[in-house]
């Protein structure tokens, strides 16, 4: 029996994945398939649908450069729109036509002997000449190994795993993390629940949000004048570049973000012991900025306590903290973030000496975000070391997507077999990143998930980001050891 064959396998159907087949597309290249283990396109904004959940990037720079859209209903995107966003996308492009849906990646091996993938799915099996993995920062929830979890008797979940038939009305609710999503689902629970426990290990820092209606008239003009919301768009990414001198270093204009940010406590709390609690110690940017006007607010009606203690444990009707107190729950939301680079996803990807994708990556980083030594023909988006705090994600991986379809059409016009990146070209790369960090606030002093368990920079792009746009323009061939494609 034959193996179905493509030039080209896509892991994901979310903003990675879809805007690279677009770039593929447009280069000529057209044979090739995304696999989606879920039944829709959508990646983080499909799985993502807690309430108030939203982007803290401004609408005109969320969407994709090829895609204008004239039609948010507010200057910060929310997820339903966001998720309809990408499905017209998807249906503009007619890419459904490509995607596999409920096909999952199961293993993928690197076979030498024929230059190509081994693609094991959840629906059979595929080979390929280029893998492109898309499964995004935000792929797989982390949710912390407590002792006696399985003991609780209330439903618990990840708030990116949304349970909606849960209703917490007048429940006791405990949600551990204060991160982003804790931010935005917090003001939307405490309103209907009985009592909210909110287990904060370190406070974020949060300043006032900017977020607006747009207006019809406003929808009107980017409608009927594209390039009207092209130079919106344009003026938006400049602002938000600008911030980046803010988020990543020490300064003047740090510490008035600081006083803001504190000031946008002392207006919402007037518990001073609170105000202290929720008050960080560490520099701003450090950790993730957060946007919220509701946040404090919330945290500071009569039905919710902030606990400054970590969770350690569970009993079969509330939880336990590191100081030994117990605090009963009727239900358990985890709040606490994604894994990031040891991921399940990574581990099941097998390049050459059989080493997976995961050690590899913490060990040596990964080239631009997108390559790495011994995983010929493998292309990340939103891989390691490429995300950003200041601007638009979406930003960075257009650009990654273009290098991809770049590197893509260079193998098909050469008749290359092969493209691996050389392993000093990656190590260079990687330590030139964490030297750059060192100078960067995020290396200051405070636990984040831009730094693994080593204090090294796993996540974040140190520079501007139209700095990483002019490295990625071009597929840098010399950076490669490439290799003729012998069955031409």
């Amino acid at each position: 029996m034959t193996t179905e064959h493509h030039r080209v396998v896509i892991v994901g159907a979310g903003f990675g994945g879809i805007g690279a087949a677009v770039r593929l597309l447009r280069k000529g290249i057209s044979d090739f398939v995304i696999l989606e283990a879920a039944g829709a396109p959508g990646g983080t904004w499909r799985d993502n649908s807690y309430p108030g959940c939203q982007c803290d990037i401004p609408s005109n720079l969320y969407s994709l450069s090829f895609a204008p859209n004239p039609a948010w209903s507010t200057t910060f995107p929310i997820q339903p729109e966001i998720r309809e966003y990408i499905e017209r996308v998807v249906t503009q492009f007619d890419l459904h036509k490509f995607t596999r849906y409920h096909t999952e990646l199961l293993d993928a091996r690197w076979d030498a002997s024929s230059t190509q993938w081994r693609v094991v799915t959840s629906a059979g099996e595929l080979s390929a000449n280029v893998l492109i993995l898309a499964m995004g920062f935000l792929s797989e929830p982390f949710v912390p190994a407590l002792d006696g979890l399985d003991s609780f008797r209330g439903p618990t979940f990840h708030s990116a795993r949304w349970d909606h038939d849960i209703d917490l009305t007048g429940k006791r609710v405990a949600v551990v993390g204060t991160g982003a999503s804790a931010v935005q689902l917090i003001p939307e629970i405490a309103p209907r629940v009985g009592h909210l426990d909110v287990y904060q290990r370190t406070p974020a820092w949060v300043i006032p949000h900017m977020d607006r209606r747009v207006t019809r008239p406003e929808q009107w003009l980017y409608r009927t004048f594209p390039v009207a919301q092209g130079i919106r768009r344009a003026m938006t990414y400049v602002v938000s570049e600008s911030r980046h001198a803010v988020l990543t270093r020490t300064g003047l204009l740090n510490r008035a973000a600081r006083a803001l940010a504190r000031a946008n406590i002392r207006r919402a709390v007037p518990d001073p012991e609170l105000v202290r609690r929720l008050t960080p110690s560490y520099e701003l940017g450090c950790k993730r900025v957060l946007l919220s006007n509701r946040y404090y607010p919330a945290l500071a009606r009569p039905n919710v306590d902030v606990v400054s203690d970590r969770v350690i444990g569970a009993t079969p009707t509330g939880v336990v903290t590191g100081s030994g107190d117990r605090r009963p729950a009727d239900v358990i939301i985890f709040a606490t973030g994604f894994k990031i680079t040891n991921r399940a996803c990574y581990q099941r990807i097998r390049g050459e000496g059989g080493t997976d994708l995961a050690s590899s990556f913490d060990e040596h980083g990964a080239y631009l975000g997108v390559t790495a030594a011994g995983f010929p023909n493998l292309f990340c988006i939103a891989g390691p070391t490429s995300g950003v705090g200041h601007t638009s994600f979406l930003f960075m991986i257009e650009s990654q997507q273009a290098y991809v379809a770049d590197a893509v059409a260079a193998m098909v016009s050469r008749s290359l077999g092969s493209v691996e990146v050389r392993p000093e070209v990656q190590d260079g790369y990687f330590h030139r990143i964490q030297s750059d960090t060192t100078r960067k606030v995020w290396a200051s002093g405070c636990t984040s998930w831009f730094l693994d368990e080593k204090g090294r920079n796993v996540a974040v792009w140190p520079g501007y980001s139209w700095t990483f746009h002019r490295r990625t323009r071009r597929f840098d061939e010399k950076s490669y050891h490439v290799t003729a494609d012998t069955a031409r």
